[in-house]
């Protein structure tokens, strides 16, 4: 990132005055051909000079994007704005070998998570049943489906925006014959669900410890639960634990803290967590 801040503040170095260009961003997220990027306020009067030169800097970039504010909404949908480039903001990502089709303006992702979707595949075991009660565009899903064997996995989402891509991510990577896509609210499906899964996965953001309780309902016993929130980073696991235990009225007794896995900073003194219970 160094390199390209560099090289990017060379080649405005007559376009930006001198006391601001420090200002220029030293990083960025690029999902597919589009980049996303944030500006000091300072930088917007010059944001399409500095899209242009980035656009020219980074391969197979087509489209620059800035970052407006946070994930809005039940959906979690991007506060984003085009600030250059053509051609629509539908893209296909590839990561972990994996095939990713979304529309940036109104999915999130997160390329922070690429490895913790990757650790979570790794855990599967052959024939196991999962189900993944916030698929989203298939996160979870897609990856457990190309890098592990289980028998059967039940993919949910209730965005019917997500979930139109979570249908064409299941063609794109050819996993129709693993990967069972439901459209609805986690909660009401898992209490409609006649088979027991050995492992639940639980990404969402805020903590959803509403429901625990319709994870537990579909958990073979014992089974694993992937359960993610947001923490004091002092005591990432304990009290992250401590609500689940709450929320699924358990006693301490009847879980083993498996792992406990910082995933990024999500604000100051804030850590996203992601806890890996046995349940029994």
């Amino acid at each position: 990132m160094t390199r390209i801040f560099n090289i990017l503040k060379e080649r405005l170095a007559e376009r930006i005055p001198r006391d601001i260009i420090n200002l220029l961003p030293r990083g960025y997220q690029k999902i597919g051909d589009i980049m996303i990027i944030t500006l000091k306020s300072e930088l917007n009067q010059y944001r399409e000079i500095i899209a242009e030169e980035l656009i020219k800097l980074i391969p197979h970039t087509r489209m620059v994007l800035l970052k407006k504010g946070g994930i809005t909404g039940d959906f979690r949908k991007p506060n984003l704005e085009i600030i250059k480039g053509e051609g629509g903001t539908e893209t296909v990502h590839f990561e972990n070998n994996c095939i990713f089709k979304l529309d940036v303006m109104n999915i999130m992702f997160s390329k922070g998570n690429i490895t913790e979707r990757r650790r979570i595949a790794e855990f599967v075991k052959e024939g196991e049943i999962v189900v993944d009660m916030f698929a989203g565009i298939g996160y979870f899903s897609i990856n457990i489906a190309v890098h592990a064997k289980p028998k059967k996995i039940i993919a949910i989402e209730l965005n019917p925006v997500a979930y139109r891509y979570l249908l064409e991510n299941i063609r794109l990577n050819k996993v129709e014959h693993v990967i069972e896509p439901v459209h609805g609210d986690a909660g009401v499906v898992c209490n409609q669900l006649n088979c027991k899964a050995d492992r639940v996965i639980m990404g969402l953001l805020p903590t959803p410890k509403n429901y625990v309780k319709s994870a537990l309902k579909i958990l073979r016993r014992p089974g694993v639960v992937h359960y993610e929130g947001l923490c004091d980073y002092r005591n990432q696991c304990e009290s992250l634990l401590k609500e689940f235990l709450i929320a699924a009225d358990l006693p301490e007794t009847d879980v083993k803290l498996l792992g406990c896995k910082r995933i990024k900073s999500f604000a100051p003194r804030k850590e996203h967590v992601r806890l890996d219970i046995q349940v029994d």
